[in-house]
């Protein structure tokens, strides 16, 4: 995105994701029809290529809408083993970076949500560090010295999302029946509740603290702390803490031992979150 603006617009939304499932029906149609001649061998390696084809339009168009558009997206790409292995691995992509707002839409945000920023920031850079569906991650330095990762919602994005989400269903129901015949209704109905309940970032921030408080005897999970003073329901400021990305952490970057201590680790968390704390990340 770059350079242009969001598309908040629920009809201009609903028309680039109609505009989207149009062009990938159009290109598996002919796909198929090109199959009738084509040899077996051929028609594999034609047929991987069309769906990586469409796997990147899907990713640049989810990309660029962000909200319930690009979440649907990201939460697909976990579902690696209902949906072909080309068209997952592009779609992990958006699970990594997304397109960006520009700095100065996002100082905006920012100032009218914390009236007193000046007083509580040292310097903040509004060039994103990260970018996600509903939010930009941006480096700063509170004005006591503590480095943090500030979470800025992009503007007007609960509207984005509560449109996406009368306009989505429908259409990438039929999107994604041209390329797998995975189960979307129990997905669509996760991805709903936990959308709607991500807008507020007040909850998550309850969250943190809570996963902070069942994990303080574990040394080894690491909870970033939350700022209070600068979180509100659209902006959420929390220690910043330097990590690993699991790719790179199953990478021969790292020896065997250390990747079976992360494992094993994260193994107890995972159970532990299960079995005795009822309460997942």
């Amino acid at each position: 995105m770059g350079d242009h603006d969001l598309i908040t617009s629920s009809a201009r939304r609903f028309l680039k994701l109609g505009g989207l499932a149009g062009r990938v029906g159009a290109s598996v149609a002919g796909d198929q029809v090109l199959n009738l001649v084509r040899s077996r061998p051929t028609k594999q390696i034609k047929q991987t290529e069309n769906l990586v084809r469409n796997a990147t339009r899907i990713v640049e168009t989810l990309g660029e809408l962000k909200g319930a558009a690009m979440k649907v997206g990201q939460m697909l790409s976990l579902h690696e083993g209902l949906l072909p292995p080309e068209v997952a691995a592009v779609l992990r992509s958006l699970q990594k970076e997304a397109p960006r707002v520009p700095a100065e839409v996002m100082e905006f945000e920012i100032r009218g949500a914390l009236p007193d920023f000046d007083d509580l920031f040292e310097s903040l850079d509004f060039e994103a560090f990260a970018a996600a569906s509903i939010g930009q991650v941006h480096r700063g330095t509170l004005r006591d010295g503590r480095e943090v990762a500030v979470k800025i919602q992009y503007p007007l994005i609960d509207e984005i999302v509560r449109a996406d989400l009368k306009n989505l269903k429908a259409l990438l129901r039929a999107l994604l029946g041209l390329i797998t015949d995975i189960d979307f209704d129990p997905v669509w109905s996760e991805l709903r509740d936990r959308l709607l309940e991500e807008l507020d970032y007040t909850h998550e921030a309850a969250n943190i603290r809570r996963m902070a408080e069942l994990h303080s005897q574990v040394p080894e999970i690491i909870i970033p702390e939350v700022v209070g003073e600068a979180t509100t329901r659209n902006i959420l400021t929390m220690e910043f803490v330097a990590g690993i990305s699991p790719t790179d952490a199953c990478s021969d970057r790292f020896d065997q031992d250390t990747q079976d201590r992360w494992g094993a680790v994260l193994a107890e968390f995972l159970m532990r979150g299960l079995m005795e704390h009822r309460f997942l990340h």
